[in-house]
């Protein structure tokens, strides 16, 4: 006697119409989308297909654990993601603004691989586990754990000090350091070759400090919400593509030298490839390891937190790029990230760097990515790539719940009675091994999902259709699959909205901008947490707010010496006064090249020669001459 028992059976026994055309939500080419429906009621009476007992190889026996751990590796290369490619100066610290390295000891930058913890065998020699058609309830870890967000920021607290908490100030003390570091190894490198051309921009680099390196990120928020073709455009005085805020915090060749010689790591420490304690994120280590640390710090998760691949997009060269079919952007630098589901905030992420630097098995992997997270009764969500009998039971060892889809070729899965069925449009075969369910739906498609925190039941849902919203059944465990596998997919949302696009950077700059915005996003969820509900702000007030305060905050910590501070006050409707230039040891009456007549001669409305004034203006700090200079730069937009 067939015992299946389909949607159309069971609806048509509660309601007097059921519409059949209905997809699955697991479909990427479907249309339907989950609404949230007003019944609550579960069926646990739906007679499923009656699978037989299945037996199958202990995977955590100790002779096969290697073994298996092999398996999840191929299935790692060949499925998901296919990888495509692969100075020392002596300085003067205190002139080109970087100090001695003996504070850089306490800072390590490559962190050895930590042990993880391999599942415990429960099962009794002898014997083999079996796959069962009994549909028991379950009995899931309870989730012991609090969510909570950090108390370091209040009702009261600004965009900026939100966003310091992942961009603190020793960072930023970090960057001018090692900027300039390089920088000077650089230009002495050229100098000494004897490369260095007559009229380089190098000639006129000064040591960066850190006013500048807040007016820097503050242009570089401002590019990623103002999308122009090329960096220089942002200087343009064209009326087309003119905007003028990058041009009142730094000059265009000031910026383009410091985003040249942009660096957060001392290069002089470098291993290289094939020696001992080469690292590959070696670059931007000290600033993932910080990043890893803050985020889960400071923003503490509810009981689900999903984890899935992110993608920086980059297609230069470097040997760990991959290619994935399924992400927007194909080419670029895989992470593992662990995200809250509800929120997409970023608890925790692992950068993939290739073969031969971590042990990538989903095993290690998850030990390192969730570690924090393990006896609290947490349940992931994943997706088919991470799914796995061996994976489920290290996760319910370290008393951890479980839910994802599953590959059909996944070793330990019952074959004949669960995966090889087949079925008719809304019929459900499952089969359970100890707190392990494995359960196959068909919608559109067939649906193979597992879970240790799920029954075989079904709940009524309401989705989107052709013809309109219609009611269907699913399993309870595909409905909560649903609703929290999209935390990454949430993230990256946020952060593709307003991207940092430039070409022809290093891998590990592209990288980096990207981690500067993912503290964005992270710190707009804490400040959104905090916001009262008059406020409701969005990612762009944010980021907008946000980049006005940087260089605000850039004006406040200016530095004596080797300070440069551009015109921050609009030459054309501020008040300005005249001033003459005051006299210096050397020069009694000083004289500087005017401004307007220099912009005439570079233009062609003036003959060439030098015009030079003892006027200028202290306001703008612009040299300008005394008699219709002065007038012309502050009354006229082309004063040329």
């Amino acid at each position: 006697m067939d015992n299946r028992i389909n949607d159309d059976e069971i609806v048509n026994l509660l309601l007097d119409e059921f519409a059949e055309n209905s997809g699955s939500e697991l479909d990427d080419n479907d249309s339907d989308e989950d609404v949230t429906d007003d019944l609550n009621k579960t069926y646990t009476n739906l007679a499923p297909v009656i699978p037989d007992f299945y037996n199958y190889l202990d995977a955590f026996d100790p002779q096969n654990l290697q073994q298996g751990n092999d398996v999840m590796e191929m299935e790692y290369n060949e499925v998901m993601a296919t990888p495509l490619n692969a100075e020392h100066p002596t300085t003067d610290a205190h002139t080109w603004g970087f100090e001695s390295d003996e504070e850089d000891e306490d800072r390590p930058m490559h962190v050895p691989p930590p042990t993880y913890r391999l599942p415990v065998n429960h099962r009794r020699q002898g014997t083999l586990p079996k796959w069962r058609s009994k549909n028991s309830k379950p009995k899931p870890h309870p989730f012991t754990a609090n969510q909570h967000v950090t108390n370091e920021v209040s009702e009261n607290s600004t965009e900026l000090e939100c966003f310091q908490l992942y961009f603190p100030q020793f960072i930023v003390k970090l960057i001018k350091k090692e900027t300039n570091r390089y920088a000077f190894s650089v230009i002495r490198s050229l100098k000494r070759r004897n490369i260095l051309k007559k009229n380089s921009v190098w000639h006129k680099w000064k040591p960066l400090n850190i006013s500048e390196v807040y007016k820097f990120f503050s242009i570089i928020l401002h590019m990623s919400l103002v999308e122009k073709p090329h960096i220089k455009d942002y200087w343009s005085t064209n009326p087309v593509l003119q905007t003028t805020y990058a041009s009142k915090l730094m000059k265009r060749d000031r910026f383009i030298s410091i985003f040249s010689m942009l660096h957060i790591a001392n290069n002089d420490k470098y291993v290289r490839k094939g020696q001992p304690g080469y690292d590959s994120l070696y670059k931007i280590r000290s600033y993932v390891n910080f990043l890893n640390d803050k985020m889960s710090t400071l923003y503490y998760p509810g009981q689900n937190i999903t984890v899935d691949e992110g993608v920086c997009p980059f297609r230069g060269r470097v040997h760990f790029r991959v290619y994935m079919k399924n992400k927007p952007e194909k080419y670029g630098m895989k992470l593992y990230i662990a995200s809250d589901p509800l929120t997409g905030y970023t608890l925790n992420f692992e950068i993939y760097s290739g073969k031969g630097q971590e042990n990538n098995s989903i095993i290690p992997l998850y030990s390192r990515l969730l570690k924090q997270y393990f006896d609290k009764g947490h349940t992931i969500y994943m997706d088919r790539f991470y799914t796995s009998p061996m994976v489920l039971e290290y996760l319910w060892d370290n008393k951890t719940n479980g839910v994802g889809t599953v590959m059909a070729n996944r070793k330990g899965l019952p074959k004949d009675t669960v995966v090889n069925v087949k079925l008719k449009k809304g019929e459900m075969a499952f089969g359970r091994n100890g707190p392990q369910i494995c359960i196959k739906w068909k919608d559109t498609r067939d649906v193979l999902v597992m879970s240790t925190c799920h029954s075989a039941d079904m709940a009524p849902v309401t989705v989107k259709a052709r013809g309109g919203k219609i009611q269907k059944f699913k399993p309870v465990a595909i409905i909560d699959y649903n609703k929290y596998k999209t935390g990454v997919d949430h993230g990256d949302q946020m952060i593709t909205y307003y991207p940092f696009k430039r070409k022809t950077l290093k891998w590990w700059k592209k990288m980096f901008f990207y981690l500067f915005k993912v503290s964005v996003v992270n710190s707009f969820i804490i400040y959104k947490h905090y916001a009262s509900q008059n406020k409701n702000p969005c990612l762009k007030t944010f980021m907008l707010n946000l980049c006005q305060q940087m260089a605000e905050k850039s004006g406040e910590i200016i530095e004596t010496d080797t300070a440069y501070e551009p015109n921050n006050v609009d030459r054309l409707t501020g008040r300005h006064f005249i001033k003459k230039i005051e006299p210096t040891p050397k020069k009694a009456n000083p004289r500087r090249t005017c401004k307007v007549c220099s912009k005439k001669i570079k233009t062609g409305k003036l003959d060439r020669g030098k015009k030079e004034t003892s006027y200028y203006c202290p306001i703008c700090d612009v040299p300008l001459c005394i008699d219709n200079c002065f007038e012309i730069y502050h009354t006229k937009k082309q004063y040329w």
